[in-house]
C-alpha cells in the first residue's frame, strides 16, 4: 500500500475525530509548536497558531489567533479573530472581536461589535462593548456596558451593566444593582423571572422556550461559535495531517499546481464514477470486500480535500500577491481558510469557486495516490 493511500486513511480517522471537536468546543488541541509563540514586535496583520500564544506587541491590521491558551495583551487596530481553550483580551481591540474558547475572559474595550461563545465568558467591569453584543455559552457575566443591543444564550446569564438597546435572552436573566436596559426585554423561559421593572426602559416580555430561536433553527448566536470552531478544526486537523505526512502533502501540492486541468477532470469523473464502481463490486461474489475499501478510500479523499483546498487557495493568493516573498506556512493556511469561508457568502458564486477549488483538490489527491513504480 502506497503512502499516498496511507495519507487518505489517514483523512477517515481525521474526520471521525472532527466531530467531537465540532461539538466540544472545550477540546482544543494544537499540532503546531507545543511552545508558547510571543509576539513582541509591531506587525500590521498577524496570522498565528500554537499551543501557547501571547500577543505583546500591537497590531495594525487584523489578528487572527488560536491555541490552547491566548493572551491578547497589546492593542489590535482592526479586527481580532480568537480561539483557543483559555482566552484572555486584556488590551483594546479596534473593530469587530470575534472570540471562542473554554474560558473567555475580555477586560478592554471592543470599539464595535463582539461575537463571544465559551464554557464560562466573563465581560469585565473595565471592559466595554461600543456596538453590538452577540454571547452565548453555558455561564455567562456581562459586567461591561455595551452600547448597542445584547443577545444571548446560556445558562446562567447574568447582567450587571447598561445595555444601550434592546436585549433579547435565551434563558433565564439575572439583573444585578448596576443592570440597566434602555430598550426592550424579551427573554425565552418556560418560568417568569424575578425582573425590577425599574432597570428596563421598555418592555419585559417572556416567550416560551419553544417560540426561542435556537428551538426554531435560526440561532444566530451561535453563528460566530461555528464560524470560529469550524475554522480553526479546519487548521488543526489539516495541519496535523501534513506535519505527518509532508512529503505525501507536498506531492499532492505540486500535482494540483501543475496539472490542474487534469486535476479537475480527475476530481469531476472519479465524483461520478467511483460510487458506481463500488456498488458494482458489492453485488459481486468476491467484490464485496474491495468495494468497502473503495468507498472508505472515496469518502477519506473527499475530507482530505476539505483540508486542502484552503492550502492550495493560499498557495495560489500567495504566488498571486507576493510572489516570491517568504511567508510562514502556517500563515498560508490560515490566509486560505479565511478567504476559503468569505467567498462563500458570495450568492451562488461563491459556493460554485469554493466547489471547483474543493474539485481540485479532490482530483489532485486521486491522481498523486494513482499506483506507480516508484510507490513503496
Amino acid at each position: 500500500m502506497s503512502r499516498h493511500v496511507k495519507w487518505l486513511l489517514a483523512a477517515a480517522a481525521a474526520a471521525t475525530l472532527a466531530v467531537p471537536l465540532v461539538a466540544h468546543a472545550a477540546e482544543f488541541k494544537t499540532f503546531t509548536d507545543k511552545r508558547t509563540i510571543t509576539i513582541s514586535e509591531r506587525m500590521k496583520n498577524l496570522f498565528v497558531a500554537g499551543n501557547g500564544v501571547r500577543i505583546e506587541a500591537p497590531i495594525a491590521g487584523d489578528l487572527f489567533a488560536a491555541g490552547s491558551n491566548v493572551s491578547v495583551a497589546s492593542a489590535v487596530e482592526h479586527d481580532a479573530f480568537v480561539a483557543g481553550q483559555n482566552v484572555t483580551i486584556d488590551s483594546t481591540v479596534g473593530a469587530n472581536l470575534f472570540a471562542a474558547g473554554q474560558t473567555l475572559i475580555v477586560r478592554q474595550a471592543v470599539g464595535s461589535d463582539a461575537f463571544l461563545a465559551g464554557s464560562d465568558v466573563t465581560l469585565d467591569n473595565a471592559a466595554t462593548v461600543s456596538g453590538d453584543l452577540q454571547i452565548a455559552g453555558m455561564n455567562l457575566s456581562i459586567n461591561a456596558p455595551v452600547g448597542g443591543w445584547l443577545r444571548a444564550t446560556g445558562q446562567t446569564i447574568t447582567l450587571d451593566s447598561t445595555v444601550g438597546g434592546d436585549a433579547i435572552i435565551d434563558g433565564t436573566p439575572v439583573l444585578g444593582d448596576s443592570a440597566s436596559i434602555n430598550g426592550n426585554l424579551t427573554y425565552y423561559a418556560d418560568r417568569d423571572a424575578t425582573i425590577d421593572q425599574s432597570k428596563v426602559k421598555g418592555t419585559i416580555t417572556r416567550k416560551p422556550v419553544s417560540q426561542s430561536p435556537s428551538a426554531n433553527k435560526r440561532e444566530h448566536v451561535a453563528r460566530p461559535l461555528a464560524i470560529i470552531v469550524g475554522m480553526l478544526a479546519t487548521l488543526l486537523f489539516g495541519w496535523a495531517l501534513y506535519s505527518f505526512y509532508p512529503k505525501q502533502a507536498e506531492s499532492t501540492t505540486d500535482t494540483a499546481e501543475k496539472k490542474i486541468g487534469v486535476s479537475m477532470l480527475t476530481g469531476l469523473v472519479s465524483l461520478i464514477v467511483l460510487p458506481i464502481v463500488a456498488v458494482l463490486l458489492f453485488v459481486s461474489l468476491y467484490g464485496a470486500p474491495f468495494g468497502f475499501l473503495l468507498l472508505v478510500l472515496y469518502v477519506a479523499a473527499m475530507v482530505l480535500a476539505a483540508f486542502l483546498s484552503p492550502w492550495l487557495l493560499g498557495r495560489l493568493l500567495k504566488r498571486w500577491l507576493m510572489k516570491d516573498a517568504e511567508v510562514n506556512r502556517v500563515a498560508i493556511y490560515v490566509a486560505g481558510i479565511i478567504v476559503l469561508w468569505a467567498i462563500t457568502w458570495v450568492p451562488v458564486v461563491g459556493w460554485l469557486t469554493r466547489g471547483l477549488i474543493w474539485l481540485w483538490a479532490f482530483g489532485a489527491i486521486l491522481y498523486a495516490a494513482r499506483p506507480m513504480k516508484s510507490a513503496v
